[in-house]
């Protein structure tokens, strides 16, 4: 696999790590299945997200992560 800084797919944990550590891999998950992140694609037996949506999710977040966790978390 290509490294991960042109990678056009990430891993569970590359992409923890491209969201800043902000989230938990629970909460990634969780948000998937909600719907709150984007959802991953199966590829090769691997579970993997795009960088793209994964990009534009951040955008989106004003890439505050910790920020948006908290706003999901029910916290003002």
């Amino acid at each position: 696999m290509a490294s991960q800084s042109n990678s056009l797919l990430l891993t569970a944990d590359q992409t923890l790590e491209f969201l800043g550590g902000e989230i938990s891999s629970r909460s990634l998950w969780r948000w998937a299945k909600e719907g709150i992140f984007p959802k991953p694609v199966k590829l090769g037996g691997r579970t993997l997200w795009r960088r793209k949506e994964v990009e534009a999710f951040i955008n989106d977040a004003d890439g505050d992560i910790k920020r948006l966790n908290q706003l999901k978390r029910g916290k003002p």
